[in-house]
């Protein structure tokens, strides 16, 4: 028998029986139904409920993959009652869903919700496409101009560049990006210069519209940078805590005028190497002083002690400091304006922080992508636990929707209020 036939004759059966289901007419259509299943004379396929199986080698590393992950996460989460989460049961409960998975996205989608269980900000997994568009985000290549973070599968705006495709277009931070021409937005997607994109997009007030965005050739925009936020005051600031920036911050106010007021802008900062993180403690505050404690899954406390770490600053900087915070300032990013709190060195201005304050380390996965996994708890010298509460601000400044349709940063001028009147008596 035909393809063809067998997909009739398969057709009309199902149709018969559909009939019969809405009709409720009797036996008639039913037996004809029947009949038509049970024809010796008629060969009719079976059509299975349940997904196909994914490829012996698709199967193959979702296990390589779901395993490493949960044996990493066993022996060296910091917490052993792993925040509460039932850490064997969820191997029982999401191993068979890894397995089945068809794709990355699947796989990565049953991982994110093994590793929610955790409710820990630090600990999370990265499919190889998100690794890729983390490595394109330091080239110079054709972008839109936004920061992003990923919500429930959906990418939010964190920040948009200035003079970027993003800003001439007006898009704001706090908006969502649901899809690009049509298609779910992947960042990792590449766009070609001064091509137009069709952007859907939701706004905070849960508005869906439509915005086209032609992006252009840019450099990447530095990690670290000094500009004059007045002509008074330098204002730094600082994507993340990487390689150098002590250095760099102990250099570049070196150059400035002696006394000038420094604002520390870590808004959106996302964290980084805890190192550097006390190298730029050590520009503002004299080394030798304790300022942080760790704790391991299993020994001692250890203390964290400054050093010098500024370049080629020697003794502490006595400039006038204010640091900037906001809902995005993570980490490293928190442990640093805390610390400055702590010691009477700063003044914090913005939004309390989210409390995502543990030390965290990588490990790469069998198919290329990454598991970020919380190997010590911290707490700064005088016992406080950021994690889950965050930084408190000195002065509470937030941006409403209006400030951004506006660009209006009242954050910064509260920061240029608080430090000019310092500046003037000098």
């Amino acid at each position: 028998m035909t393809q063809a036939k067998r997909l009739l004759i398969r057709t009309r059966a199902m149709l018969l029986a559909l009939l019969a289901g809405v009709l409720g007419a009797g036996a008639a259509l039913p037996a004809l139904a029947q009949g038509a299943m049970t024809n010796p004379a008629i060969e009719v396929e079976s059509v299975s409920l349940h997904p196909p199986a994914p490829p012996r080698e698709r199967a193959r590393m979702n296990q390589r993959v779901f395993d490493a992950v949960w044996n990493t996460v066993n022996r060296e989460y910091y917490d052993t009652a792993f925040n509460g989460a039932d850490w064997r049961g969820a191997r029982a409960r999401f191993r068979p869903q890894a397995m089945a998975a068809r794709s990355d996205a699947e796989l990565y989608a049953v991982l994110d919700q093994m590793m929610a269980l955790l409710r820990d900000d630090h600990a999370s997994v990265s499919p190889p496409t998100r690794l890729l568009a983390e490595a394109r985000s330091r080239q110079t290549r054709a972008v839109i101009g936004v920061s992003l973070r990923r919500e429930n599968g959906v990418y939010r705006i964190d920040e948009v560049r200035e003079d970027s495709p993003a800003w001439d277009a007006r898009l704001q931070a706090g908006w969502y990006i649901i899809s690009a021409d049509g298609a779910p937005f992947e960042p990792a997607t590449p766009l070609s210069d001064n091509v137009p994109v069709s952007l859907a997009l939701r706004d905070e007030a849960g508005e869906v519209f439509a915005r086209t965005v032609t992006p252009r050739v840019m450099a990447p925009r530095p990690v670290f940078e000094a500009v004059w936020a007045s002509p008074e005051v330098m204002r730094l600031r600082i994507d993340g805590f990487e390689p150098g920036l002590g250095a760099w911050v102990g250099a570049t106010v070196s150059a400035l005028p002696p006394g000038t007021p420094l604002i520390l802008d870590f808004r959106g900062n996302a964290g980084g190497r805890l190192n550097e993180a006390q190298n730029l403690i050590s520009c503002f505050v004299p080394a030798g002083e304790v300022w942080l404690t760790r704790y391991h899954r299993r020994g001692r406390p250890q203390p964290m002690t400054l050093v010098e770490g500024c370049g080629p600053v020697r003794a502490a900087l006595t400039n006038p400091l204010v640091v900037l915070v906001d809902q995005n300032s993570r980490s490293a990013s928190e442990l640093v304006p805390a610390a400055m709190q702590m010691m009477d060195r700063a003044l914090v201005i913005g939004v309390q922080t989210p409390g995502a304050v543990l030390a965290s380390q990588d490990t790469r996965l069998p198919d290329g992508g990454r598991l970020t996994l919380s190997r010590a708890d911290l707490r700064l010298a005088d016992g406080t636990r950021l994690e889950g509460r965050g930084v408190i601000p000195d002065r509470v400044v937030e941006i409403t929707p209006e400030d951004r349709a506006a660009r209006r940063d009242p954050v910064l001028s509260a920061a240029l209020e608080a430090l000019v009147p310092e500046a003037g008596a000098r």
